[in-house]
Protein backbone atom coordinates (compact mmCIF):
# COMPACT_ATOMS: atom_id res chain seq x y z
CA UNK A 1 0.00 0.00 0.00
CA UNK A 2 0.94 3.46 -0.69
CA UNK A 3 2.77 6.02 1.83
CA UNK A 4 1.88 9.69 1.86
CA UNK A 5 4.76 11.94 0.38
CA UNK A 6 6.12 13.15 3.59
CA UNK A 7 6.01 9.68 4.98
CA UNK A 8 7.83 8.91 2.26
CA UNK A 9 10.49 11.02 2.58
CA UNK A 10 11.25 10.69 6.23
CA UNK A 11 11.95 6.59 5.36
CA UNK A 12 13.92 7.75 3.13
CA UNK A 13 16.13 10.33 4.93
CA UNK A 14 16.61 7.36 7.50
CA UNK A 15 18.03 4.61 5.66
CA UNK A 16 19.93 7.44 3.72
CA UNK A 17 21.52 8.30 7.10
CA UNK A 18 22.09 4.83 8.26
CA UNK A 19 24.21 4.27 4.58
CA UNK A 20 26.17 7.22 5.07
CA UNK A 21 26.87 6.67 8.74
CA UNK A 22 28.05 2.86 7.60
CA UNK A 23 30.57 4.38 5.20
CA UNK A 24 31.34 7.61 7.85
CA UNK A 25 32.25 5.23 10.83
CA UNK A 26 32.06 1.66 9.68
CA UNK A 27 34.68 1.06 6.86
CA UNK A 28 32.97 -1.72 6.02
CA UNK A 29 33.61 -3.96 2.43
CA UNK A 30 29.32 -4.44 2.37
CA UNK A 31 26.33 -2.60 2.71
CA UNK A 32 22.79 -4.28 2.38
CA UNK A 33 19.76 -2.47 2.08
CA UNK A 34 16.49 -4.64 2.60
CA UNK A 35 12.87 -3.56 2.21
CA UNK A 36 9.59 -4.96 2.09
CA UNK A 37 6.47 -5.81 3.95
CA UNK A 38 5.44 -8.77 6.11
CA UNK A 39 2.57 -8.86 8.15
CA UNK A 40 1.41 -5.15 7.73
CA UNK A 41 4.70 -3.64 8.53
CA UNK A 42 7.24 -1.88 6.33
CA UNK A 43 10.52 -2.88 7.25
CA UNK A 44 13.24 -1.50 5.91
CA UNK A 45 17.15 -2.55 7.07
CA UNK A 46 20.49 -1.50 6.26
CA UNK A 47 23.15 -3.56 7.11
CA UNK A 48 26.75 -3.46 6.96
CA UNK A 49 29.70 -5.31 7.94
CA UNK A 50 32.16 -2.78 9.54
CA UNK A 51 33.06 -2.25 12.80
CA UNK A 52 30.04 -2.11 14.34
CA UNK A 53 28.84 0.19 17.67
CA UNK A 54 31.28 -0.92 20.97
CA UNK A 55 29.77 -3.18 22.96
CA UNK A 56 26.70 -1.10 25.54
CA UNK A 57 26.88 2.24 23.42
CA UNK A 58 23.20 4.52 23.74
CA UNK A 59 21.39 7.02 22.10
CA UNK A 60 21.91 9.32 25.18
CA UNK A 61 25.79 8.36 25.11
CA UNK A 62 25.90 9.42 21.09
CA UNK A 63 24.09 12.35 21.64
CA UNK A 64 26.74 13.92 24.73
CA UNK A 65 29.31 13.17 22.32
CA UNK A 66 28.01 14.74 19.49
CA UNK A 67 26.70 12.00 17.47
CA UNK A 68 23.33 12.87 16.20
CA UNK A 69 23.07 10.89 13.04
CA UNK A 70 21.18 7.68 15.13
CA UNK A 71 19.74 9.83 17.40
CA UNK A 72 17.79 11.50 14.31
CA UNK A 73 17.08 8.54 12.74
CA UNK A 74 15.19 7.40 15.97
CA UNK A 75 13.41 10.69 16.21
CA UNK A 76 12.16 11.14 12.33
CA UNK A 77 11.03 7.06 12.69
CA UNK A 78 9.07 8.37 15.76
CA UNK A 79 7.84 11.18 14.03
CA UNK A 80 5.89 8.84 11.55
CA UNK A 81 4.92 6.65 13.89
CA UNK A 82 7.68 3.77 13.45
CA UNK A 83 10.63 2.19 15.72
CA UNK A 84 14.00 1.84 14.67
CA UNK A 85 16.22 -0.82 16.59
CA UNK A 86 20.01 -0.86 16.37
CA UNK A 87 22.30 -3.70 16.94
CA UNK A 88 24.62 -6.58 15.48
CA UNK A 89 22.73 -8.06 12.32
CA UNK A 90 23.34 -11.66 10.71
CA UNK A 91 27.37 -10.47 9.76
CA UNK A 92 29.79 -11.77 12.87
CA UNK A 93 29.91 -7.73 12.99
CA UNK A 94 28.83 -4.46 11.99
CA UNK A 95 25.91 -2.91 12.66
CA UNK A 96 22.73 -3.05 11.65
CA UNK A 97 19.88 -0.54 11.70
CA UNK A 98 16.14 -1.95 10.95
CA UNK A 99 13.39 0.10 10.88
CA UNK A 100 9.30 -1.45 11.16
CA UNK A 101 6.51 0.86 10.39
CA UNK A 102 2.88 -0.59 11.05
CA UNK A 103 1.58 0.43 7.53
CA UNK A 104 -2.09 0.49 9.03
CA UNK A 105 -1.65 3.82 10.37
CA UNK A 106 0.06 5.76 7.57
CA UNK A 107 -1.39 4.24 4.15
CA UNK A 108 -3.38 7.12 1.96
Amino acid sequence: PPVPPAVARQLLTIASEAMENAHRHAAPTRVDVHAGVHGGLLRISVQDDGRGLPCGTTLEQLRRTGHFGLVGMVERAASVGARISIGRGAHSKGTEVCLELPLAAVTT
